[in-house]
């Protein structure tokens, strides 16, 4: 039986809810933030972390089906952010790779994120930045934890 399981259903809740306010406060809050950039930005992200991937694992980790992220892998492509290379002992597997003209974007796009951060991070008072900072950095070593 599970010792706390009011407490993780409320720490389940509050990690559910972070997503949302990460997008509005960062991607909603500037206009050069679109839903496109914010697509691309995931998708370079885990192509950046996780190395190449097929399209189908790739539309898996981002959420959606099979025609979009056919779509959004060739908006990429189009760009030279991404190239699709057959996989060497599947042919018939295409894996998306992520190229160093899509690594310097997505280095472009963070630190557009880490700009509009910092101005919205700005209304707030030192003892708020510092709870923050460290809660987020509680966050982030705890889930690491449990990957």
């Amino acid at each position: 039986m599970d010792p706390h399981p009011a407490l993780e259903d409320r720490i389940a809740e509050e990690i559910v809810s972070i997503p949302p306010l990460f997008h509005k406060t960062l991607f909603c809050s500037d206009s050069r933030m679109t839903a496109t950039l914010a697509s691309q930005y995931r998708m370079l992200m885990i192509l950046e972390r996780d190395g190449p991937l097929p399209m189908s694992e790739l539309g898996k980790r981002l959420f959606v089906s099979k025609p979009y992220i056919t779509l959004l892998v060739d908006r990429v492509l189009k760009d030279g952010f991404v190239e699709r290379q057959q996989d060497e002992k599947d042919r018939r597997m295409i894996r998306v790779v992520l190229t160093r003209h899509g690594a310097e974007y997505l280095r472009e796009i963070r630190s557009l994120l880490k700009e509009v951060a910092r101005t919205r991070l700005s209304g707030l008072d030192a003892g708020d930045l510092w709870v923050l900072c460290r809660s987020l950095e509680n966050v982030r070593t705890i889930l690491a934890k449990i990957q």
